[in-house]
């Protein structure tokens, strides 16, 4: 595999990432960024070029973890027989209370800051 990280967004995440990207270039810390514009159905082409280049993959959705996009991710490369470790964020299958979305965001751990520490920890 070429490259340590992709970070795969679908939806809203994609303009936190963007943000991360900028600061963490600072600390020297890079990863390639793909925006995906469809959940369903995957692009097949653009799943095997990135499974087969990448060791890590963090999905990003700003919706349920569980039968989301990060799902069908998992399922993609379980059924090519992928190894890479897939990380997926977004909101947990629990109940989540009324708030801001920066709250709600935060309290499901895909704000800024959740997004950034876990580029870091994939990043290493």
């Amino acid at each position: 595999k070429d490259s340590k990280l992709a970070v795969l967004t679908y939806g809203s995440p994609g303009n936190s990432v963007r943000y991360a990207a900028k600061n963490l270039r600072k600390e020297s810390i890079v990863f390639s960024h793909y925006d995906m514009r469809f959940a369903k159905p995957l692009d097949n082409d653009l799943m095997d070029k990135i499974l087969s280049n990448y060791e890590n993959i963090l999905t990003i959705e700003d919706g349920s973890i569980t039968g989301g996009f990060g799902s069908a991710v998992i399922e993609y490369a379980s059924e090519k027989s992928f190894d890479n470790q897939i990380v997926r964020l977004g909101v947990p299958d629990k109940f989540v209370y009324h708030g801001h979305q920066n709250e709600l965001k935060e309290e499901c751990n895909y704000d800024i800051n959740s997004i950034v520490l876990k580029i870091k920890e994939l990043s290493q």
